[in-house]
């Protein structure tokens, strides 16, 4: 019968659709990555200016980031461990931080 589609020509039309979908998902993913990669930049940059503060201001020569080490093995005191310690010194400092990143247009929240 004219006019009515055969199965070949759905599936070539389904085909045709599915691909578009998956070059928007691709373009869509892209998109997300770079955003995210901008406004993390900048995040990772405070927090890493707050870290060499910290380290600064407590006398502190080396401060490693264990999850940047993969499978290292670190071994030493429980006093060389600070993370607790930066994170107080962190949020007594969060207005500062905070006020920082209002100016850069970026804003943090929790």
């Amino acid at each position: 019968m004219p006019g009515i589609p055969t199965f070949e020509d759905r599936e070539k039309e389904y085909k045709i659709l599915a691909g578009d979908l998956k070059k928007r998902q691709e373009e869509v993913k892209t998109l997300y990555e770079k955003r995210k990669a901008e406004i993390f930049a900048d995040v990772y940059k405070k927090v890493g200016d707050a870290i060499q503060q910290f380290a600064k201001e407590k006398g502190y020569t080396h401060i490693l980031d264990a999850s940047k080490l993969g499978d290292a093995l670190i071994v030493c005191d429980d006093e060389a461990y600070i993370t607790k310690e930066f994170i107080k010194y962190y949020n007594e400092n969060y207005t500062k931080i905070i006020l920082n990143l209002k100016r850069s247009n970026i804003l943090i929240y929790g």
